[in-house]
């Protein structure tokens, strides 16, 4: 299996203005925002997508993903 090259940070840097809007607009707390966007350099970082894709559905996916998780555990938390 070929290996899939990492997203170099500067380009997961360049992605970061709509990362976090997109992140705030789902959780409304801009601290939260924040750390879902830096949950998504992570997994871009350890889990990239294949290299054949645009990496910014990709992203936007991930963070809507992380954003979902961190209100669910809100919730439970509530």
């Amino acid at each position: 299996m070929a290996s899939v090259p990492h997203p170099r940070p500067e380009d997961l840097l360049s992605q970061a203005g709509w990362m976090r809007e997109l992140a705030q607009s789902l959780l409304a707390d801009p601290a939260a925002a924040d750390d879902v966007v830096q949950e998504t350099w992570i997994a871009a970082l350890e889990h990239p997508p294949l290299a054949d894709r645009p990496i910014e559905p990709w992203l936007a996916r991930v963070v809507r993903n992380f954003a979902w998780k961190r209100r669910r555990g809100e919730q439970r938390r509530v």
